[in-house]
């Protein structure tokens, strides 16, 4: 059902007021091991609602049973808890005054394409027609926080959490909410100018060589580890990798500053608004999950490395890389 929904409305357009739609479904039960079962919604349950008018994006998340579904024993039996879900989603797009969106027509064609998928062989009931060009959004854009600011909130949240990362990016989250939402935005922008510095080959080395191993995520979360360590390590690392002293070993992920300046923004204006996000203005300036543009520095094998940053080797040779 669901593939053939997705194929069928992937040509479709209802006005230019919504170029894009997401439609989730969430259906998270009790997680193994957790002391405390958490709320099991019943299907229909809305659990997120936004449409983004500079994207012209609508989202939408309904919840289904989780009890319900771990129950069914049979294609009809799912479909008819999907059915549900969608009638939800239908009731929700009626009360949305989205200016050039056909709300009606969209959920003509919903229920019309529901009848057919549950049918045998519904995917050969329809060929998808061409899709209509779009014409492409601008991108988002506004100022970076002055990197000084950005340095003394990164500086302050260390030292009052004794550098502790977790309690480091919530102090830095709780900080920022009491800012403007341009100013939230202004961190996420020129935290992207920091990480965009990072990717270098000489940083990718320190990550092999203090943690054993890399990978695009674990490289990412190590140069967010770096940035909590605050502006002198971090300049450090751009100019004399090698001659770091810094103690570099990862007691806990920096993952979670990449969400600062989000949760931040959320606190503030709350999370269900049609404003845009803070990593939607930081990916327009650099996207981290695409590796957008070449590495900077020069490429090394794990050889080179013992060579080329003899300090750090013999320092993270428990790391056990050779």
């Amino acid at each position: 059902m669901l593939g053939h929904l997705r194929s069928w409305f992937h040509s479709k357009t209802y006005g230019e007021g919504v170029l894009s739609f997401s439609i989730g479904f969430n259906c998270v039960g009790r997680v193994p091991g957790m002391a405390e079962p958490i709320l099991d919604f019943e299907t229909g349950y809305l659990l997120h609602k936004k449409y983004t008018k500079f994207r012209r994006a609508l989202e939408i998340e309904i919840k289904l049973n989780h009890a319900a579904i771990m129950q069914v024993t049979s294609p009809q039996a799912a479909e008819q808890i999907l059915w549900v879900a969608f009638q939800r989603v239908c009731q929700e797009i009626s009360t949305l005054k989205i200016p050039q969106f056909d709300g009606s027509a969209f959920q003509r064609d919903l229920f019309a394409q529901l009848n057919l998928a549950t049918q045998p062989e519904a995917g050969l009931l329809h060929v998808p027609c061409e899709a209509q060009p779009v014409p492409p959004l601008p991108k988002p854009t506004a100022v970076a926080m002055p990197v000084a600011n950005f340095w003394q909130l990164v500086t302050q949240a260390g030292e009052a959490t004794t550098y502790q990362s977790l309690a480091q990016c919530e102090w830095l989250a709780q900080a920022l909410a009491t800012h403007t939402t341009k100013q939230i935005i202004g961190f996420e922008l020129q935290l992207r100018k920091r990480l965009q510095k990072l990717y270098h080959y000489d940083t990718l080395a320190m990550a092999k060589l203090v943690e054993g191993y890399v990978s695009d995520d674990s490289f990412l979360y190590f140069c967010c580890h770096l940035i909590l360590q605050g502006p002198l390590v971090y300049d450090q690392v751009l100019r004399q990798p090698d001659a770091v002293t810094q103690d570099l070993t990862v007691h806990e992920t920096g993952e979670f500053l990449l969400s600062v300046a989000d949760q931040a923004f959320n606190r503030k204006v709350g999370p269900e608004n049609d404003q845009l996000e803070p990593w939607e203005y930081g990916q327009a300036l650099y996207d981290y999950d695409s590796c957008a543009g070449p590495m900077l520095g020069q490429d090394w094998q794990v050889t080179d490395l013992p060579l080329r940053f003899p300090k750090l080797t013999a320092r993270y040779a428990s790391a056990g890389i050779f």
